[in-house]
């Protein structure tokens, strides 16, 4: 083994132990010796460059070179000077082989951690060829380690999931202590205990008794994320909120709460009453003290976030051990980003809202009296300007659900107004988001109030194996809600977005005619090839993701093809009766390009109104400002054009030969 150089060096905290990184040689160097100096100074270079010396010293060259009465001859592709750039993918590969490409610089500077006991002089192997991944725990006298070779055939399609082993930092030792899990938590002040989920309970185990507890399978609450509707095997927990120092304690976090739970077992105490109002609370810390609050002391408590679920409400609140949450500013408004000075009891943090852009308040360590210090887009007061309410509905399903409804600038409540509405999964969140009007922004919410449209931002909620089918089953019910209100002409609602929620924008105006226009930057439009491709900007195949995320199908097409057919916009092309703009990056690492030609042709084929941009170069979100504001009005051109009875401009209404594109293009240029 050698000592790496990438890796660095770093001291224990007692500056006892050193740690760096060992790695195999690649090919390790042999010894010299005085011969082998002697020689290549003589022959210039040692090997073959000796070798081919010697054939031009005695005449001979490859093509003289005879057996017997045979000539030896190389075959065509042993002659070849260059080497081919052919790539072997095998159905055996746990890691596809552009993961692999894409991971090739971390893989060359892959090390295995060592310690160098400076004292004794004694280095000490702690990972190996399978042990790797060792972190030091509190105190250094411990490290856990992870072995995933054991699983690597279950990595192919589904989540990573790990042996744990406990390392002794003095001798190196190993000794697997749990099997196949998949999250992990460390951060014990003595460095004795570690959390892990298993069977959606939170367990902590003891690295000196060598025994686990199951900590809250006897609290009426969930700890693991309820809310994650994807169909991996193990949900992630809400979350640590920390340790406290005398390391007795754990902090973990429910849906809305904090608990504090006894890491041998017993009775846990609920630190926060969140879930009675539905407000989310959360542990912050805050920049100038997180070294000093690395572990909590519950006599001094902490600072709080809160965040109204169904409200949208936010603010900060103080938390003590013993008399709970003392509520310090709560605020129909988005409140964030609490920060203290370095050496004063100075507080600031961040307020906004639809119609109000961030500004800056001082306050002290109560939070009260706060001073606002910043006071930005001024100018803004000269304008009018939209504003933002909750609308509340229920899916398909009865579900209860939210969404974020935005005015148009200067709005008359006697007049009728376009809409458009814009999804992904959860919205209602940006209800008190500033947007800043941007032509580089296709999607921009202050755009299209700004220009006499409402703008709403559903939520969404899924069902297993149906992603496209639940969309439908909620954006649906959540714009007829808006319609209720008279303010919305049904007949100028147009719907829009990008990646994910183009998927669900390109599958809704396949099933309804409810929408006048729609507009989908780089969506999937095929699950069937859509799962079997790459998602080229990580280098994993895509039957992962749909497994483990936003795909929400744990089948493959071939076991459930009914359902990928009908959660699949080009298989309901017939139906396409509402214009569609498609915009695709030809350098598209997400979401394949293909996926918009195979709709393009579908469309073309079934001859149903489907217009697609192309941005060469361009990968899942437009990088260039050219491109990004060639967007910006295109998507506006198109919802003027179907939902306001604009003129539609040539691109829309008939295409454009390339030839034609391409003077545009150069006129462009030369007018630059």
């Amino acid at each position: 083994l050698r000592v790496v150089d990438f890796m660095g060096l770093r001291w224990s905290d007692d500056g006892k132990a050193l740690y760096f990184g060992l790695r195999e040689w690649d090919e390790k160097p042999a010894p010299e010796t005085d011969d082998d100096s002697k020689d290549e100074k003589k022959a210039g270079k040692p090997g073959g460059d000796a070798k081919d010396a010697a054939k031009k010293a005695s005449g001979k060259t490859k093509g003289d070179e005879k057996d017997g009465d045979e000539e030896k001859r190389a075959s065509l592709r042993d002659s070849l000077d260059d080497a081919p750039g052919v790539e072997i993918w095998h159905a055996r590969d746990i890691r596809i082989i552009p993961r692999q490409k894409l991971m090739a610089g971390s893989d060359e500077r892959k090390s295995m951690l060592a310690v160098l006991w400076r004292d004794e002089n004694r280095l000490v192997q702690l990972e190996n060829g399978h042990v790797e991944g060792v972190e030091i725990l509190e105190g250094g006298r411990r490290g856990l380690g992870r072995d995933e070779t054991p699983h690597e055939e279950e990595q192919r399609f589904a989540a990573v999931q790990a042996d744990l082993y406990s390392v002794d930092v003095a001798t190196g030792d190993h000794e697997m202590i749990l099997e196949r899990v998949k999250y992990s938590m460390m951060g014990h002040p003595k460095g004795r205990y570690f959390l892990f989920v298993k069977d959606d309970q939170v367990w902590s185990y003891d690295l000196e008794t060598k025994k686990s507890v199951n900590l809250t399978e006897n609290v009426d609450s969930k700890f693991i994320d309820q809310e994650d509707s994807s169909l991996t095997d193990e949900k992630r927990p809400y979350g640590v909120a920390g340790w406290t120092k005398d390391g007795k304690r754990v902090l973990l976090n429910d849906r809305y709460d904090i608990w504090s739970f006894p890491l041998k077992g017993g009775d846990a105490k609920r630190l926060s009453k969140g879930a009675d109002e539905q407000i989310v609370t959360r542990r912050i810390r805050i920049a100038a003290d997180r070294d000093e609050d690395e572990f909590i002391d519950m006599s001094e408590g902490f600072y709080v976030s809160l965040y109204g679920d169904r409200t949208k409400k936010s603010g900060y609140g103080h938390l003590h051990g013993k008399t709970g949450v003392k509520e310090l500013v709560w605020e129909d408004a988005r409140i964030s980003r609490l920060m203290k000075a370095e050496d004063a009891p100075v507080f600031a943090y961040r307020v906004e809202d639809f119609n109000d852009s961030p500004d800056l308040v001082v306050t002290g360590p109560t939070l009260q009296d706060a001073k606002e210090v910043s006071s930005t887009n001024e100018f803004a007061e000269k304008f009018a300007w939209g504003h933002s309410e909750l609308v509340d509905y229920e899916n398909k399903n009865g579900v209860p659900l939210q969404g974020a409804l935005f005015y148009p600038a200067d709005y008359d409540p006697s007049k009728t107004y376009p809409m458009v509405v814009y999804i992904y999964e959860l919205r209602s969140q940006s209800l008190h988001q500033y947007a800043s009007p941007s032509e580089t922004n296709p999607y921009s919410a202050a755009v299209f109030t700004q220009n006499g449209y409402f703008v709403f931002q559903p939520d969404i909620v899924y069902r297993a194996q149906n992603p496209g089918l639940s969309a439908v089953e909620c954006v649906v019910p959540a714009v007829e809600k808006v319609l209720e209100s008279g303010m919305v002409d049904p007949k100028r609602v147009g719907l829009f977005g990008h990646s994910w929620g183009a998927y669900q924008t390109a599958f809704i105006v396949t099933q309804t005619d409810l929408f006048a226009a729609g507009v989908a930057g780089a969506p999937l439009t095929n699950m069937m090839s859509m799962s079997m491709s790459i998602y080229w900007n990580s280098g994993e195949t895509d039957a992962k993701i749909f497994h483990e995320s936003q795909g929400r199908m744990d089948k493959p097409f071939w076991s459930d093809v009914d359902t990928y057919i009908a959660n699949s916009p080009i298989f309901s092309i017939e139906n396409l009766n509402t214009p569609l703009l498609v915009a695709f990056g030809d350098n598209d690492g997400a979401v394949d390009w293909q996926q918009g030609i195979e709709m393009y042709n579908a469309a073309r084929l079934a001859q149903r109104p489907y217009v697609m941009l192309v941005y060469p170069g361009e990968n899942h979100g437009l990088r260039e400002k050219a491109n990004q504001v060639d967007y910006h009005h295109r998507v506006r051109e198109w919802f003027e054009t179907h939902m306001n009875g604009a003129e539609a401009p040539k691109w829309i209404s008939e295409g454009l030969p390339w030839l034609d594109q391409k003077k545009a293009l150069e006129k462009i240029g030369k007018d630059k």
